[in-house]
């Protein structure tokens, strides 16, 4: 997969947790600290043992993007 394939499977995997990467800046939890361990999971292959919101911080970078953490 190259690299533009994997920010579109990336976006797909944002968009499964309801993450919202469209505007000026990705908002960010603490409950996106969850690591993808099962490895039965549909995501396993491409984000076993990263955080959901590590995906977003990378999305955020290469869309060119502000991450914002807030407490819930």
């Amino acid at each position: 997969m190259n690299e533009k394939e994997y920010l579109e499977e990336c976006k797909r995997f944002l968009d499964y947790f309801s993450v919202d990467y469209t505007g000026d800046t990705v908002i960010l939890t603490d409950g996106g600290n969850s690591c993808i361990m099962n490895m039965k999971s549909q995501w396993a292959e491409n984000f076993g043992g990263h955080s959901i919101n590590g995906v977003a911080r990378y999305v955020a970078e290469k869309l060119g993007k502000k991450v914002k953490y807030i407490d819930i």
